[in-house]
């Protein structure tokens, strides 16, 4: 059973407290209960983007905007019958309820599936000049600038290919041999990499006028000098939801401080003071998705930048959507932005580090009162002192138990997705019960806690290695 407790609130609570439970928890949905304790519907992370774009203030009633008739579950269905359902239905949470329709579990695709790649293509603009950062583009393709030992175009494209995008067109200008010659056929990252060279600059947009041919399907569009964690899979289930846009554009939310009051006037009268507000501002992220009709909007041979796409479909009656990420997102296109990069990399490297400390700790812990539990039940039935050994058997048994909760916690807390589930996921073929032990199922029991422990070190490995996607602050 999942751990819910996490994503599970209350009728009456804020937009902003669903936000921060979606955070938390990883899992991008709140189920949202009346005060009987019954699923009233539930919110995802589409839900609350859709309420922002609509202007919902982040103090609004959870009760605006929730689906009160969301595809359920009754408790103890197959995973083989829910994988079924939530294909069937186009969903990836399914809420599994009991009989007073209080929850029971909640199942999510990712955990029941690998999920396949994703069809589109992205193409990484990767042109430019670099202007703002010289003298280290003078010698240096700007994409190729390393943040942490690592070029930038590759953090992307790596970005890209965890989200499921293997397909990537590369548009070079300045410097492109250097760009080429770093990164082939994409082989060495896992993807496969095309190339298209503008004969002069084109701009964010102009290139893809070099690609009619190649294009036939909506792709993204990013640009090469981002340092970003959002979720493109997310972003391409939201732009197919927008039936008829012709373009979805990924926008930042960039606060800014203003260190004075502020007046609201009104024909000479001041209506309303605010004292230091923090504004936050809608920006483009330099993220996109196109229909392939658009690039008919692009005037041939000519500069022509995103800003100047957009307009040209806005003043042509075209639906631009808008789709806010919430994740982590840098330009990095001045030294001071490059210098906040190394900044942020190097702490997310040292979080990872102390992080993968603790599992490892945790998990030292934890197959130590499992081996407590297992010899102490061993010798209960070989021993003159059964009732005694009994007794330790037991104190071990709720020892090792509490400890596994414990790092069901400890895990939806600092690591995303994947990891909880797949720690307290059993593999019954790897459970070989020692007929020492008189009950079966607990000999069951004190195996797969043991696989448990395992998996703990292969979790505690990956987020080492920055294989594991985890909750630190900036993320």
């Amino acid at each position: 059973m999942a751990d819910l407790a996490g994503c599970i609130l209350g009728l009456g609570a804020s937009l902003r407290d669903v936000l921060e439970a979606m955070t938390r928890s990883g899992k991008q949905i709140v189920l949202v209960i009346d005060a009987d304790g019954r699923l009233a519907g539930v919110v995802t992370d589409g839900d609350i983007r859709r309420a922002m774009l609509r202007g919902a203030s982040l103090d609004a009633k959870v009760d605006e905007v929730v689906n009160r008739a969301p595809l359920v579950g009754p408790a103890g269905l197959s995973a083989t019958e829910a994988l079924q359902i939530m294909r069937a239905r186009s969903v990836r949470h399914l809420p599994l309820l009991d009989a007073d329709r209080r929850v029971a579990d909640m199942l999510r695709l990712e955990d029941l599936v690998a999920l396949p790649p994703l069809t589109a293509r992205a193409v990484i603009m990767a042109g430019g000049e670099g202007r703002r950062l010289r003298p280290l583009t003078e010698s240096t393709p700007k994409p190729l600038i390393a943040v942490d030992g690592k070029p930038l175009i590759e953090i992307m494209i790596e970005r890209l290919r965890q989200s499921g995008v293997t397909d990537i067109i590369i548009a070079l200008h300045h410097k492109s041999e250097l760009i080429r010659e770093r990164l082939g056929d994409g082989t060495r990252l896992g993807v496969r990499i095309g190339y298209a060279l503008e004969p002069k600059p084109l701009g964010t947009m102009g290139a893809l006028t070099l690609l009619r041919n190649r294009l036939g399907a909506p792709f993204f569009v990013v640009n090469a000098d981002i340092l970003t964690k959002c979720d493109f899979r997310a972003m391409w289930d939201f732009h197919r939801d927008q039936a008829s846009a012709a373009m979805t554009v990924g926008v930042s939310i960039h606060q800014v401080d203003i260190p004075f009051g502020e007046f609201t006037l009104h024909e000479g009268r001041v209506t309303r003071v605010e004292e230091k507000p923090r504004k936050e501002i809608p920006v483009n992220a330099g993220i996109y998705i196109l229909d392939p009709s658009a690039i008919n909007m692009i005037p041939p041979d000519e500069y022509f930048d995103a800003t100047d796409m957009i307009r040209t479909l806005v003043d042509h009656n075209q639906f631009v959507a808008a789709y806010p990420i919430r994740e982590y997102w840098l330009d990095v296109g001045r030294h001071d932005d490059l210098e906040k990069a190394n900044r942020n990399v190097a702490q997310e490297k040292a979080y990872r580090e102390i992080l993968a400390d603790a599992l490892d700790g945790h998990g030292h812990t934890f197959f130590k009162r499992v081996i407590e539990w297992y010899t102490a039940r061993v010798e209960q039935l070989n021993s003159d002192r059964a009732e005694q050994k009994r007794a330790e058997a037991l104190e071990a048994r709720a020892q090792a138990e509490a400890k596994m909760n414990e790092l069901d916690q400890f895990l939806a807390e600092k690591v995303n997705r994947g990891a909880a589930s797949n720690f307290k996921r059993n593999k019954p073929d790897e459970i070989n019960a020692t007929p020492w032990i008189e009950r079966i199922e607990e000999g069951l029991a004190i195996n797969a806690m043991w696989h448990r422990s395992k998996r703990l070190e292969e979790i505690a490995a990956r987020v080492r290695k920055g294989e594991e996607s985890i909750k630190w602050p900036l993320t």
